[in-house]
């Protein structure tokens, strides 16, 4: 490929610097490229013109094809047939269309009307404009691929976050519920704490008044011990002496 492209270069710039050409670009109206005189090859002429192509804007291409376009519809000549592939090959162009290129450069090599020199060009930059199109192919495949790959990464991102968002939240939410548990724990022990505390006091009160009690008690039977002591012993009547009698 690199060899074709290469000789395809060095006859443009053979072309270009033994035929003056007038810049199409300071044209006022998109027109044809000048015609090389008829002593060049149609193959030079092509050239020489797709040369020439190249100092034109965008809009000034997209009208010279559509020119080009024209004439062949009019006159489907193998030479309007190749510059249209030509042009349609171009790289970088709102115009391109590599498979339309193909199919114009096959119809010129099968064309029997074809000279042998166009014939070869043909064939030449159909094997370029194919392998430029495999390459095409294969980096939209790539390109595909790579964003498949990354619709991938990012879903697997996307799911680990939400999984990652799903985890953070159970475990908030395990904290809300351990926290909870524990204030309810807590506010037990301290209803308990306070009942102890109430019991305590109710059980000191009531050994107070225990106390008390047993004191007044115990003040009751001191009192009541003298008393029984300085009573008087009763009189033995077996002691008593003897009457006289009568």
């Amino acid at each position: 490929m690199n060899a074709r492209t290469t000789t395809i270069t060095a006859i443009v710039m053979h072309i270009a610097a033994c035929t003056p050409l007038e810049p199409i670009a300071q044209q006022t109206a998109p027109t044809s490229p000048p015609i090389i005189q008829a002593r060049n090859s149609d193959t030079d002429l092509l050239l020489a013109r797709f040369e020439a192509t190249r100092a034109l804007s965008k809009d000034e291409f997209k009208a010279e094809v559509a020119s080009v376009q024209r004439r062949f519809a009019a006159t489907p000549t193998p030479a309007l047939r190749t510059e249209l592939a030509l042009l349609l090959s171009a790289p970088h162009a709102e115009t391109r269309d590599l498979p339309q290129a193909s199919k114009l450069l096959e119809e010129v090599m099968k064309d029997k009307q074809s000279s042998a020199g166009l014939q070869n060009f043909a064939s030449m930059l159909f094997g370029h404009v194919s392998a430029t199109a495999r390459q095409e192919e294969n980096l939209l495949s790539l390109s595909q691929r790579v964003k498949e790959e990354r619709r991938r990464a990012d879903q697997a991102q996307g799911k680990l976050e939400s999984s990652t968002q799903q985890l953070e939240q159970k475990l908030k939410d395990e904290q809300k519920r351990f926290e909870a548990i524990i204030a309810k724990q807590e506010e037990t022990i301290q209803q308990l704490s306070a009942k102890l505390r109430e019991e305590q006091k109710r059980s000191e009160d009531l050994q107070q008044k225990l106390d008390a009690i047993m004191k007044i008690e115990k003040s009751l039977i001191e009192r009541q011990q003298p008393k029984e002591t300085t009573k008087e012993a009763p009189k033995d009547a077996s002691k008593e002496p003897p009457k006289e009698p009568k």
